[in-house]
């Protein structure tokens, strides 16, 4: 599978890449509460260590405080916007919305050369001084953070979900802020000390109909790495991390003068985001240094299958060999029929085609004449030239043959929402086909991003099986769950022990007989939905499960 890749510059911290956006930010916190009282770390409550507990991401030991976390939280947004980092399907969307280009430090579609840098670097310039005046708005009187002046901004936790979370307006609008101050360092080329912008990069055009003489230099990917790369990359990232402290240490001067701090916002940008003209495709961007790390631009990455897809193909192929087995009778009579009807044709087509022959003004030869036999005998056919009559295949399993009391134990894992399951369960096999029961089992649920497991929720439910045999020891299998999911830890709006229904499904499954009332279980396509708490904001955990099991009796 083709899928657009992500414009997120100096990349966020998750399975896909280093936090490099954190960690500027971070650092630049970590200089400034030396310095300053009014970056001092505010005391997390009851929700937000709830919320601080769940992020899809590490906090260092000295930023696990409210400030720390919520500047976090606010650089990471240019990028999420609520979405998790391994949402391949919504983030192009946000990545490539052309009017959120500014946020990144990129070009608009209709920002082109001759121009076009420059149009690009003001709306970058005017989106942090936006969010930087925003920010302030969140002090008080004194210069220092306010705790209690927050805005709603959703959020994507590890197992909660999207959520929204209440934050402090100073730490989430200086983060989105610094992230794009962090984006023009990585999303340029700059001249040799790195302070002035020759040209901004492009990253909507990038990926269509693209010109570099009109759209500028695509976005390149090289980049964007911050840990173990070259000289010229490590000395941007220290004048980045330079600009990230001087524009924090401005916000946090305890003046209080609103009009005097955004002046020498103004002066810090001024600074790090001039332009300096004369470098044009021709020649080269003046023979930009950042040139080298051109590689593939389209933006574009191959996706392997899920094990999920793989597990289904194999699936596919047993039963496409179980269904030959069984319809191997049928087919060596309907080729035997095929070929009775193939004789009674031919021998038509031969009758119509001499008829055809014999018509008016056709000239012939006079047949053979042949003397009729005496008292010819009557007409019988050979018993090896008539078609079997058609019967009904035997039943496979003679009826009560599969009936009765027996248990079941299973394993399962999911990888969307990360999941584990195992279980155990009472069967009866009403007829052959039909089979109730009742199971319980533990769901521990892990997060690939935060690489956490947490204990999840037990699910109780009942069970109702159909199953179909394809031989004497395959069937077919078809399982509805209906229940009910107990949580097992606290989340944010989802306290411990919050109950709410369970259903799971898996339409095609599979049934083997290892032995006597002994069969082996492959469920490739479980779907498994536990929701244990609906009220306010509901908690919904969905697993796309693969489940193996062992039953005996029934």
């Amino acid at each position: 599978m083709l899928s657009a890749g992500s414009a997120e510059a100096y990349t966020f911290g998750g399975p896909l890449g280093d936090p490099c956006h954190e960690e500027l930010a971070w650092e630049a916190l970590r200089l400034v509460r030396r310095e300053l009282a009014g970056a001092a770390p505010l005391e997390l409550g009851a929700d937000d260590r709830l919320a601080v507990r769940d992020l899809p991401f590490a906090l260092p030991d000295d930023m696990g405080d409210l400030g720390g976390a919520s500047l976090a939280i606010g650089v990471r947004d240019n990028d999420l916007k609520g979405l998790s980092g391994l949402d391949h399907r919504d983030l192009p969307g946000v990545h490539g919305d052309p009017e959120a280009q500014r946020e990144h430090c990129l070009r608009r579609p209709e920002q082109d050369e001759l121009g076009g840098s420059e149009a690009a670097l003001a709306d970058c310039r005017g989106f942090i001084l936006e969010r930087f005046a925003q920010a302030l708005g969140g002090l008080d009187a004194k210069g220092r953070v306010d705790a209690s002046l927050r805005m709603p901004l959703p959020t994507y936790l590890a197992f909660a979900g999207t959520v929204t979370l209440e934050l402090p307006v100073f730490y989430v609008r200086m983060g989105q802020a610094l992230h794009a101050l962090g984006d023009s360092f990585t999303h340029t080329f700059r001249s040799p000390d790195h302070e002035r912008v020759t040209v901004v990069l492009n990253w909507v055009d990038a990926l269509d109909d693209f010109d570099e003489a009109r759209d500028g230099p695509p976005h390149l990917h090289e980049l964007d790495l911050c840990n173990d790369a070259d000289t010229l990359r490590r000395e941007r990232r220290s004048v980045a991390s330079v600009a990230s402290v001087e524009l924090l240490r401005v916000a946090l001067e305890p003046s209080g003068d609103e009009a005097a701090k955004k002046a020498r916002a103004e002066a810090v940008l001024a600074q790090f985001l001039s332009f300096e003209p004369g470098c044009t495709h021709a020649n080269r961007w003046c023979d930009a240094a950042e040139n080298r790390y051109r590689t593939s631009d389209c933006g574009c990455a191959v996706v392997g299958e899920a094990p999920s897809r793989a597990g289904a193909v194999a699936f596919f192929a047993v039963l496409a060999a179980a269904l030959g087995r069984r319809r191997a009778p049928q087919v060596a009579r309907f080729s035997r029929g095929a070929a009775v009807v193939t004789a009674v044709t031919a021998a038509t087509f031969s009758e119509a085609s001499a008829a055809a022959e014999s018509a008016p003004g056709k000239v012939e030869a006079a047949p053979p004449q042949v003397a009729p036999p005496s008292d010819p005998p009557k007409a019988e056919a050979a018993p090896s030239q008539v078609a079997p009559p058609l019967s009904r295949p035997r039943e496979l399993w003679p009826e009560g043959s599969r009936t009765g009391w027996g248990v079941q134990a299973s394993m399962s894992g999911a990888f969307d929402h990360g999941a584990m399951a195992y279980g155990l369960g009472g069967r009866y096999a009403i007829t052959n086909r039909w089979i109730a029961g009742f199971d319980a089992e533990h769901n521990p649920w892990f997060s690939l991003e935060a690489g956490r497991i947490r204990p999840g929720a037990i699910n109780a439910y009942a069970t109702g099986i159909y199953r179909y045999p394809i031989n004497e020891r395959l069937a077919l299998r078809s399982t509805l769950h209906l229940g009910a999911s107990a949580l097992l830890f606290d989340l944010v709006g989802a306290p411990k022990g919050s109950v709410g229904p369970y259903l799971g499904v898996n339409l095609l499954g599979l049934s083997y007989e290892l032995g006597e009332h002994t069969y082996l279980l492959l469920d490739p396509a479980d779907v498994a939905i536990a929701a244990p708490a609906i009220v306010g904001a509901p908690l919904i955990y969905t697993q796309y499960r693969l489940t193996i099991g062992v039953q005996f009796g029934g």
